[in-house]
Order: C-alpha cells, then sequence, then structure tokens
C-alpha cells in the first residue's frame, strides 16, 4: 500500500483537496480500469466501543488530470460528522489488469 502522508489541516465546515497518483506493483503509474475510491475512518465514539467507524466514502475522478497518467483527483467536503482536533485516516482503492491496489492518507480537523 502506497503512503500518500498527511494530506493537511482543514477547519469544520470546509472542504480538503484530494489527489492520488495510481502506481502497480512495480511503482509505475497506471491507468486504473476504473475511478478510484476512498473511504474515511476516524475513532470511534467512546460510548460505541473502540477502534474506528467509515466516516464518509466517495470516488476520486474517473480520468488522467493534466494528462499525467494515474493522475486523479477530487475534494471531499467536511461537514457535521468530522469534529475538530481530529485526527482521519483516508483509504484509496483502486485496479487494473495487473491487480488490486491501495494507498492512504490522513488529515486533521481543526
Amino acid at each position: 500500500m502506497l503512503d500518500v502522508g498527511f494530506i493537511g489541516h482543514v477547519e469544520a465546515g470546509g472542504r480538503i483537496p484530494l489527489a492520488l497518483l495510481c502506481k502497480g506493483s512495480g511503482m509505475q503509474t497506471i491507468t486504473p480500469s476504473a475511478a478510484p475510491t476512498y473511504k474515511v475512518y476516524g475513532a470511534r465514539p467512546a460510548a460505541s466501543g473502540s477502534g474506528m467507524m467509515e466516516m464518509a466514502s466517495g470516488t476520486l475522478g474517473s480520468s488522467d488530470t493534466g494528462s499525467i497518467t494515474g493522475f486523479r483527483t477530487g475534494t471531499l467536503d467536511i461537514d457535521y460528522k468530522f469534529g475538530a482536533g481530529s485526527l482521519y485516516v483516508m483509504v484509496f482503492s483502486y485496479s487494473d489488469s495487473g491487480g488490486s491496489y491501495g494507498a492512504m492518507g490522513s488529515f486533521e480537523v481543526t
């Protein structure tokens, strides 16, 4: 799994830009067979137990951005579900004829 790293800080009620460069098993850029998907996970409220829970999901753009093979973009609205002062993990998934791949990153709501 690729590490996108820390995506950034975003204020509650804001929007965070998302970007992913899809890479295959040999770390070469690939054109995914479908738009990459993402899921955002945050800490489960103490009253609900421990672990992470899915907060949001979506897809990134379906075509190469700026004529860069495998470069996909999108945005995520930070709505009422996201608590200020919390760190969230984002997991991207995509595939091509060679297999299925993933990447992950994180962001903080301020």
